[in-house]
């Protein structure tokens, strides 16, 4: 062993002590290269990452647009179809292949009529929907009585109905519009109705302007409403509802004034898109339809 003093006269470190500093030293280089390896690492797995996402939403861009264009070239058909015997009846639906140089969407059409207008529905007919979507008769005319007091201009309760202050009393902190729905989604704020399904809300429009659905319809819920309203009034104004809805090929039935939704869906690689179109067909040449609602229905990854 040397002494301190021996250090200072030297001018020399003992061999351990070189060994100690030099060991200190790699291991700080080693720290510093495994955290440059780690944030080389996840710099790596961020861009991976960000290149996948990026990836997935111009998937689902070109499905969106794809399926747009589908939607547009089978309204032009519509509007002037190339062939004359192609037509709806009336409450009917059908769907259709459509081809965009490699791809194929899937494209029904459906005329609005076939559905229960909640602007323009009386309350036996409003009682007939809620009953087919699961309502027990008497809370189905409860509901038919709170969905005509939302939509009048008054405040004078309809029988078992709600205006303000049954809202009120409900802890909710508004009311009825007093006016006419603008959109299905608004029958949620209804007393009561705040849990209808998506489903359950294919089976009312506000676009029809129709006091009853026709003969024929394409929503299960309106075939079974009106079923019981016939069985109910055999002399109410909707008709034979046991025949299935189909396209008609009869150059009569056309579909000026008539408001046609249609829905298409095409899938990209790894994302499905679906989107939904109602329109008025208006018979004007330079406009031919008048465009209520264009809007996602579904955007997702498979």
């Amino acid at each position: 062993m040397y002494a301190d003093g021996v250090y200072q006269q030297c001018g020399t470190k003992p061999r351990f002590a070189t060994s100690r500093a030099s060991g200190v030293a790699l291991v700080a280089v080693l720290f510093l290269v495994a955290l440059l390896s780690m944030i080389a690492v996840s710099v790596l797995s961020t861009t991976r990452m960000r290149s996948q996402i990026s990836a997935r939403q111009f998937e689902s861009i070109q499905a969106t647009e794809t399926v747009d264009s589908a939607l547009r070239q089978t309204l032009i058909e519509l509007a002037a179809p190339r062939d004359p015997q192609s037509a709806l009846v009336s409450g009917g639906r059908l769907t259709r292949q459509v081809a965009l140089f490699d791809e194929v969407v899937a494209v029904s059409v459906e005329l609005e009529s076939g559905r229960v207008d909640i602007n323009f529905s009386d309350e036996l007919t409003l009682s007939a929907i809620f009953i087919a979507l699961g309502f027990a008769e008497d809370s189905a005319r409860t509901q038919a009585q709170r969905v005509i007091d939302w939509r009048d201009a008054d405040d004078q309760v309809t029988g078992h109905g709600a205006e303000r202050a049954e809202y009120e009393r409900a802890g909710l902190r508004y009311g009825p519009r007093n006016a006419s729905f603008e959109s299905v989604y608004e029958l949620r704020q209804v007393l009561g109705l705040a849990k209808l399904s998506d489903a359950d809300l294919e089976a009312f429009t506000v676009y029809s302007h129709l006091p009853t659905p026709p003969n024929q319809t394409s929503v299960a819920a309106v075939k079974q409403a009106l079923q019981w309203l016939r069985a109910r009034q055999p002399d109410h104004s909707a008709g034979d509802t046991t025949q299935e809805s189909q396209i008609a090929a009869n150059s009569d039935v056309h579909l000026i004034g008539e408001v046609v939704r249609l829905r298409g869906c095409a899938t990209k690689s790894r994302s499905h898109a679906c989107r939904v179109v109602i329109v008025r067909f208006t018979g004007n040449a330079t406009n031919p339809f008048l465009v209520f609602l264009w809007q996602t229905d579904f955007v997702g990854s498979l």
